[in-house]
């Protein structure tokens, strides 16, 4: 039972809790004590780290850290995980958007990306996506926010370096059909890194509207294949359209 609880725990879904108890209570009792706010001008939060657990919070989850981490910063990180995310809002007065912004220490920046992907919170996974690419984050956002969201990551380089998945992968979480200018900046996006239209080239080919094609006749020779290949599947969706019209 034990290595049950500490799985669910890993996963931040503490969130759930046991009769009797408020969601997210063991980690929170732990780690509110630990988050303060610092500064006069430019404010951030400093989170101390933790010294030690009692029995409780060992038979919750917090376990020894793996070898070369240290102890106080893997603690931290499950506490972040499964503690509400109204720990860090209450601590700043502020939004997500905000708060997440004030949070530098790294251990409380990834247990709180488990966190809002455990609790599949909107405007926390908005508020990540500045600079942290996850694909269960985008999924979180409303579809019709991604594009935006996207477009964003794509032009500024964000969420590159924080678990950060392909331009493919990124571009496989914007539900079709897209809009011709997303998919006119995309493609613009992609011709200067062949590598990742040759990977995009089925989300490409299954989301783009059929009035892309002439913008396709505009990639170079060297994208040829997936060039034509793109200009065939979209041809053939627009001959089917009209035909059913």
């Amino acid at each position: 039972m034990t290595g049950v609880r500490t799985y669910v725990w890993r996963l931040g879904i503490f969130s759930t809790p046991c009769p009797g108890q408020r969601a997210g209570s063991g980690s929170a009792r732990l780690l509110r004590p630990l988050v303060g706010v610092t500064g006069i001008v430019r404010k951030t939060v400093e989170v101390e780290l933790p010294t030690g657990a009692d029995a409780t919070a060992v038979r919750d989850g917090l376990d020894k850290a793996p070898r070369g981490r240290s102890q106080g910063g893997h603690w931290l990180r499950q506490l972040a995980a499964g503690a509400p995310l109204e720990i860090w809002t209450d601590a700043t007065g502020r939004d997500p958007d905000a708060t997440w912004a004030m949070i530098t220490d790294a251990d409380a920046r990834a247990g709180i990306i488990s966190a809002v992907i455990a609790r599949r919170d909107p405007d926390w996974a908005r508020a990540l996506l500045g600079d942290v690419h996850r694909g269960e984050l985008l999924e979180i956002v409303p579809s019709a926010d991604r594009e935006a969201l996207v477009l964003r990551q794509l032009i500024t380089g964000a969420g590159s370096g924080t678990g950060g998945t392909t331009i493919s992968a990124r571009l496989g979480a914007v539900p079709g059909p897209w809009s011709l200018d997303f998919s006119r900046t995309v493609l613009d996006l992609l011709a200067a890194r062949e590598r990742e239209l040759a990977r995009s080239v089925a989300v490409l080919a299954a989301r783009m509207p059929p009035e892309i094609v002439p913008d396709l006749h505009r990639l170079p020779d060297s994208l040829a294949r997936q060039r034509n290949q793109l200009i065939q599947h979209l041809s053939l969706v627009h001959a089917i359209t009209e035909a059913f019209k």
